[in-house]
């Protein structure tokens, strides 16, 4: 028992040590913020003297137990005293724990706050790179994130599923110290079993100082099935054969390497790349070369790559170059099967040495040093307002001036102004600036614009700049200022006050005008808009802080155009507010019906055969007219015919004209589109325009368009039969029950099939035939045959002996076929 706690003691003694290296760290922070506020600095010395007190308690206990272990300890004496040491240190370490948390907590106050860390998805290792196409189901996926700052911290890993539900199954707890031998936390899965989708894993992540204040961070990764595009996944420049790991600057006695990695589908086996070299720098393409590259069956991951020849593309020091690669579906052996997008990317790089540079990459104003977010109106504040800043230095980079400027943008006063040198850690990517500025530089309901400049010796300065609001006052709600009076103004007649029930007549010269006095208000900001959907004018925006004197708006009517629609918006920092308009109808001098109409009871769709029922009808509003009313029929853009009629109209009464169209002029021939046909080529657009001619030349105008569509069939009006080697029936069509026989049938895609009447039947001798004809791929062997498939699209149509059509479509039909090798 003696020797197990002494060995229990010497392992925390080692353990306290530790938290001795890991106390050194904290003052190294401490240090950094030294300039903040005097009393949490003493306080933070107070708790520093009894850290190190403690640690001088546990450091003689430590001596005592060596000279211990050193003469032995079988005398119950020495056991007493092995078992007071224990005691001495158990104590200690309670006091030295609790002090390591609130020293962390004062640390953060004093301006070291918990730094936002970025969760990774790997692959295989938690060393490897980051995961940049879809996951296979059986991966080991690892995901990873980076602690900044030596604190204690609390993690909850998480993953949400597909369906949007939290794995009950997928998720780790710990409470982990971040310090310089160990600064990234994991969590690691095995996706095998997993279903195919989009995950999210996230991150919630606190200082066990602070536990209610709980920090987020989440990633999404997928588990692909069938890859159903070309995707390119990276781009590598590299002076090694290897081309694992891109290189933003080549030595320019290396050699170059390009490469792509890359995913394609299954049914892919070759594609045509691209390879070009543009120099940047000039703005001159100095090589390009176009090829064949075949695709590596079951490799998820493609990779194709040229070296350059430095005597045919000689490369000039110091330039940026620019790779990139197109690479194309058009090696396909049958053109009637549908090409996947072309796709394209580029990657930069220089030859010699990479310039010094500087990037801007995000300006953030917020309430907290660890404000990453953009957001347009800071809240009022008790205490400052941060200016976080991040950057990106390249090209060796030692250090930048930067410049920091907050201006209040309605007079250009600087209210703030900052500038100093960074010295920048060549470790880090992206640095980071966090300003506090004072809350009585800012002043209620005003906007500020932050621009910062970063120079350096050879250097070009980089400029960006953002604003936003400091605790802007809502607007006045214009719907209890606005007002508006409608009036239909026509020459030669009196104004007539729109009628918010009932309707309004206008004619071809009519004005209607919107009244809408100008106010004044507390709190007017942002615009009114009048917007127009059609048939009144251009829309009016009108700027309240130029305090405008007409707020109103009028439009002259359109001959045959009518009125769609008119609104009345308060717009201010992108948000609408729809005010209130009279409500009212306007009415056009004659009403136009086409029927049928749109709507055709429960059954949605218009079919050719139907045209012959097709009517207008036209009625005269207010008043009783003679008129010549003409139709004009287009099928898809071509004229199929013209109709005139001259037509007494009485006022307010329908009368109907049957236009008597022939529908074998609307008939169906999708044999010509073949195999080009998609989904539109079921359904052809039929216009309808209308004129009607009345008075002293005077015109009204409509239209109308119609869809009209035949029977699309499919795997449902399938009837499956088993089949025999001397009739060997495949199926039978079961057409809608509007057809009647007899049929007309024909079939076009695959010459193994073939119809007799509704029968669909397959000739098996002719699959060598077919396998010929279509360039049908090899996909296994046996001893006994070889097995072929082919995706070609398939058609079969019908008519009836009324004129009705169907037809059964498959675009992408795989068809397999299996030949008896022969004998020797």
């Amino acid at each position: 028992m003696i020797r197990k706690l002494s060995i229990r003691l010497i392992y925390f003694v080692a353990c306290i040590c530790v938290g001795i290296f890991l106390f050194a760290n904290f003052a190294n922070a401490q240090n950094q913020y030294q300039e903040n506020n005097e009393a949490l600095q003493i306080e933070l010395r107070e708790l520093e003297e009894m850290y190190s007190d403690s640690q001088q308690k546990i450091q003689v206990a430590s001596l005592k137990l060596d000279e211990l272990l050193a003469i032995g300890y079988k005398e119950m004496s020495a056991r007493k005293e092995l078992q007071h040491i224990a005691d001495i240190v158990g104590t200690e370490d309670t006091i030295i724990k609790d002090l390591g948390t609130k020293i962390s907590a004062l640390i953060k106050k004093l301006g070291g706050g918990l730094k936002p860390m970025t969760v990774v998805v790997r692959r295989g290792d938690k060393n490897a790179d980051p995961l940049v196409a879809s996951a296979k189901e059986g991966d080991i996926l690892y995901f990873t994130a980076k602690a900044e700052q030596p604190f204690e911290l609390s993690l909850k890993w998480s993953i949400r599923k597909p369906n949007g539900q939290i794995s009950d199954r997928l998720h780790k707890e710990a409470v982990e110290r971040a310090d310089e031998s160990k600064q990234y936390f994991s969590f690691g899965i095995d996706t095998t079993g997993m279903d195919e989708g989009e995950y999210q894993v996230m991150l919630e992540y606190s200082l066990t100082s602070e536990p209610n204040k709980k920090y987020n961070s989440t990633t999404n990764f997928e588990i692909g099935g069938t890859l159903n595009a070309i995707k390119i996944l990276r781009l590598v420049v590299d002076d090694e054969r290897s081309g694992d790991k891109h290189k933003s600057a080549l030595d320019v006695t290396a050699s170059a390497y390009l490469f792509t990695y890359y995913e394609v589908p299954e049914d892919v086996d070759a594609l045509t790349i691209r390879y070009r070299l543009r120099d940047w720098t000039d703005r001159k393409n100095v090589f390009e070369k176009t090829g064949r590259r075949n695709t590596k069956q079951g490799k998820a991951v493609q990779r194709v790559g040229i070296l350059l020849d430095k005597n045919e593309v000689p490369l000039i020091e110091g330039h940026q170059y620019r790779f990139d690669i197109r690479l194309t579906d058009d090696l396909r052996a049958s053109s009637s099967i549908e090409k996947y997008e072309t796709q394209s990317k580029n990657v930069f790089f220089y030859y010699g040495k990479e310039p010094k540079q500087v990037e801007i990459k995000k300006i953030v104003v917020g309430t907290s040093e660890s404000s990453t977010k953009y957001v347009r109106d800071v809240p009022k504040q008790e205490g400052p307002i941060f200016l976080n800043l991040r950057y990106k230095a390249n090209g060796g980079v030692g250090s930048v001036n930067v410049d920091i400027k907050l201006k209040k943008v309605s007079d250009k006063t600087v209210v703030f102004h900052q500038s100093f040198q960074q010295v920048i850690d060549t470790e880090k990517k992206i640095k980071e600036i966090n300003i506090p500025v004072d809350i009585d530089k800012f002043e209620i309901d005003t906007k500020y614009r932050v621009e910062v400049l970063i120079a350096g010796e050879e250097i070009d300065p980089t400029k960006k700049s953002t604003s936003f609001f400091y605790a802007p006052i809502p607007p006045a709600d214009m719907r209890k200022y606005v007002r508006v009076n409608g009036l239909i103004q026509t020459p030669s007649f009196p104004d007539v006050k729109i009628k918010q029930d009932g309707d309004n007549f206008y004619y071809k010269n009519s004005t209607i005008v919107f009244d809408l006095p100008a106010q004044t208000g507390p709190s007017f900001k942002g615009e009114l808009i009048w917007r127009c959907k059609y048939g009144c004018g251009a829309n009016k925006k009108i700027k309240l802080s130029d305090n405008p004197v007409d707020w109103g708006y009028s439009f002259k009517v359109k001959n045959g155009r009518g009125f769609g629609g008119l609104t009345l918006v308060h717009q201010y920092k992108g948000k609408s507010v729809n005010l209130d308009l009279p409500k009212f109808r306007v009415i056009k001098p004659f009403s136009v019906k086409l029927l049928p109409s749109n709507s055709f009871g429960e059954r949605e769709k218009l079919y050719p055969w139907e045209l012959d029922n097709t009517r207008l009808q036209i009625r005269a509003n207010a008043q009783s007219t003679s008129a010549n009313v003409s139709v004009k029929v287009t099928l898809d853009g071509k004229l199929i015919t013209e109709l005139s009629k001259s037509m007494s109209l009485p006022a307010d009464k329908w009368v109907e004209w049957s236009l008597g169209l022939d529908p074998a002029r609307f008939k169906y021939d999708l044999a010509e589109e073949f195999p080009s046909i998609n989904k539109y080529s079921f359904s052809k657009n039929i216009k309808f325009v209308v004129d009607v001619k009345y008075g002293n030349g005077d015109s009204y105008a409509d239209s109308f368009s119609r869809s009209a569509n035949i029977y699309r069939l499919n795997k449902d009006n399938l009837k499956e039969h088993a089949g025999t080697p001397e009739s060997p029936l495949i199926y039978t069509i079961i057409l809608p029950p509007e057809m009647t026989g007899p049929y007309q049938t024909s079939i076009l895609g695959n010459s193994v099939f073939h119809m007799e009447g509704l029968k669909w039947y397959y000739d098996p001798d002719k699959l060598e035939e077919w396998v010929r004809e279509v360039g049908a791929r090899k996909y296994k062997e046996d001893t006994d045959r070889i097995y072929y498939k082919k995706t070609i699209p398939l058609l079969i149509t019908i008519e009836d002996i009324t004129g009705k059509q169907a037809a059964l479509f498959f675009d992408k039909f795989t068809y397999s076929a299996s030949i008896y090798k022969e004998q020797e």
